[in-house]
Formats: structure tokens, C-alpha cells, sequence
């Protein structure tokens, strides 16, 4: 299957049933709750082969029963195998944040993923003139040369009402700097809403954000993780009257959310590219240099869609059909997104 050319039915279909066993096991990984984090080492699709998805464990026996329980008696269960893993994802995760920035056999580092498939974590360099294998803390760590990732943010979508994920926006004025309108995020708890986008987009500028079809929208309330923390995403106040909860410019809802899983399709509404795309998750574990305020951040990384700056903060999605789900938020001209399950609770994708 070709990106970029128009799918025969029969390609749609069978992309609609890959996509919807990525969401099967996505549900089931959500649904075993914080206890997931002790035993999964991630997950891999087969795109070009049968569409069957790989879940790789430290715990076989409880990731059966787990996968047995969700699945079981269906065609689905079959396609999902469960292999053996030396350590989680979690594990990963500390190597990955400790890397950016930091020098492996005289090369910087500026960025740093997992490759699920290959359990092999890459680190990412401007001047490496080879790939070479390091070892960093008891992990075999793979340098590639690449170059350094910068934040999606700049400088029509500029008169949508109400407000659907995709929109473009402007930073503190119709004139200001141009991102991405994320998602509508609601609180469980009290009802509120809000949206999300890029955290780096009003670092250092306006806390204001304006949009061409109803001037002033709102203001950052919570952009902590992004300036004290490691995830790239703020929340801003907003009417409710002035959300949809749609996909720009009429492609559905956003329902939900769920993890990224490897080689998994996933699409994004881009306001300042004014496309709608799709590509793969190329990382479900990922840490990158932030250009914006130098910290490193977490998440993960697509690839196969094309950005530009003022993208950043577009949603990440899955397609499932009638609804879209939540994946992630675009950062980086390298396709780094933070993953929506690292920042959930209690505000939820969805109007």
C-alpha cells in the first residue's frame, strides 16, 4: 500500500480492519489500568503483512489472560501475539529522557526513540557519520545521524465556527503567531471545557489566543508540563458555545483516547499546512530537545505526515470509522507528538 495514492476498496477495508484491531488492543492495554506500566513493553502492527499486532511483555501469563479476557472466542484474539520482553516500556523511558543532551562516544545527541519491533533504542545525532552501536547504562544504544528536530511553531482554517480540531489559531492577536487547534478536552469532573495544543506555542509570548472566526477565544490555563515538566501541551479556556468536538473541516468526532502503538496508521488535521494527512506511529517511546525552551521532552514520534511550522498542536488521531480517537499532539518538524495517555486525567478528548 502506497501513501499518497487513492486505495482500492479493498485496501480501504482491510485498513479498516488493521485500524481496528489497533483499537481493540489499545482498549484492552487502557482498560488493565496503571498496573500495564509494570509488565508492557509496547506493541508493533504489521502493516504490510497480515495486520496482526505483536504485544510484547515481561508477564506472558498475565498479558494471556489480559488479552484472553478482552478477546477471546474472536477472529481478532488470533491475530494478536504476545511475545517476551527483557524490560517495559517504562524502563525504556528513563534511558530515553537521560539521553538529549547528553555526549555517546563524542556525539551529541539531540534526540532519542524505541523501536518496538527491534527492541533497539536510537539515538539521534547532526554529526554522526555512521550508525554505531554504544552501550549507555547496560542498554545497546544505536547512533544515527539525523537532523535536529524544531519545534512546529510560526507565523483557510482561519474562520471555522465553531471550533473543530484542525482550526488555526493566533497567538496574542489576529495577526500573532499561528498554531494548531488540538483538541476539545473535557473535565470529568466539573463538566468544563477546554482545548488542547502545543505547550511551546505561547512559551515565552502571549498567554492569549485569538481565531479569525471569533476574535479572542481564550487563555493558557495550565501549560506546567511543557514549562516545568516533559510533555509539549497547554490547555486554553474556551466558550463552550465555540466547540464542536469535530475533526475540521466535517470528518467526525473525537471520541476517546487510547496509546500509540507501532506502525499503526494515524492521521492529523494541519491548520498552517491546511491538510488533512496521514502517515505511521514510526515510536511509541520517544525523548527529544525541545528548540523552544531547551528541556527534553517525552512522548513519541509519527512519520509520513508533512508539517510545517504552525502545525504544531494538531491532533494525532486513529480513524475508527463512524469517530476518531486520540492519540497524540504534534510537536516537532520530526514528527515527535506527546502521547495523550501520559496526559489525561481528568480532562478527556471529546465535547
Amino acid at each position: 500500500m502506497d501513501w499518497g495514492v487513492p486505495l482500492t476498496d479493498e485496501e480501504a477495508s482491510q485498513l479498516h480492519a488493521r485500524s481496528q484491531l489497533g483499537g481493540l488492543v489499545a482498549e484492552a492495554l487502557a482498560e488493565s489500568g496503571p498496573e500495564v506500566h509494570s509488565w508492557y513493553g509496547g506493541s508493533w502492527l504489521d502493516q504490510s503483512g497480515d495486520g496482526s499486532v505483536t504485544v510484547y511483555s515481561t508477564d506472558i501469563a498475565r498479558t494471556e489472560r489480559l488479552f484472553s479476557d478482552a478477546l477471546g472466542g474472536t477472529d481478532s484474539h488470533s491475530r494478536v501475539e504476545i511475545e517476551p520482553a527483557e524490560y517495559t516500556l517504562e524502563d525504556v523511558e528513563v534511558i530515553l529522557n537521560d539521553l538529549p543532551g547528553n555526549r555517546l562516544s563524542g556525539y551529541e545527541i539531540h534526540s532519542a526513540e524505541f523501536d518496538v519491533r527491534n527492541r533497539q533504542i536510537l539515538a539521534y545525532s547532526a554529526t554522526t557519520p555512521a550508525k554505531r552501536s554504544v552501550d549507555f547504562r547496560g542498554f545497546d544504544v544505536v547512533v544515527v545521524e539525523a537532523d535536529e528536530p524544531t519545534d512546529n511553531a510560526c507565523l483557510s482554517r482561519s474562520n471555522c465556527t465553531p471550533l473543530r480540531s484542525g482550526a488555526l489559531i493566533r497567538n496574542g492577536s489576529l495577526s500573532g503567531a499561528t498554531c494548531t487547534y488540538g483538541f476539545t478536552v473535557s473535565n470529568v469532573n466539573t463538566g468544563n471545557k477546554e482545548f488542547w495544543t502545543a505547550g511551546h506555542c505561547s512559551f515565552d509570548r502571549s498567554d492569549n489566543w485569538y481565531h479569525g472566526g471569533y476574535g479572542y477565544i481564550g487563555a493558557v490555563t495550565y501549560d506546567g508540563d511543557y514549562t516545568g515538566g516533559s510533555k509539549d501541551y497547554a490547555r486554553v479556556s474556551i466558550a463552550d458555545s465555540r466547540v464542536s468536538g469535530q475533526v475540521y473541516p466535517s470528518r467526525g468526532p473525537v471520541n476517546g483516547w487510547e496509546w500509540p502503538i507501532d506502525n499503526s496508521t494515524v492521521c492529523a488535521s494541519l491548520a498552517n499546512t491546511n491538510s488533512w494527512d496521514c502517515g505511521t506511529v514510526a515510536a511509541t517511546a520517544a525523548t527529544w530537545t525541545s528548540s523552544t525552551n531547551g528541556r527534553t521532552m517525552h512522548g513519541a514520534r509519527h512519520s509520513g505526515i508533512s508539517t510545517i511550522g504552525g502545525d504544531s498542536g494538531a491532533g494525532v488521531v486513529r480513524n475508527a470509522g463512524s469517530y476518531f480517537v486520540a492519540v497524540g499532539v504534534h510537536n516537532t518538524s520530526s514528527g515527535h507528538f506527546t502521547r495523550v495517555n501520559d496526559v489525561v486525567n481528568p480532562w478527556y478528548p471529546g465535547s
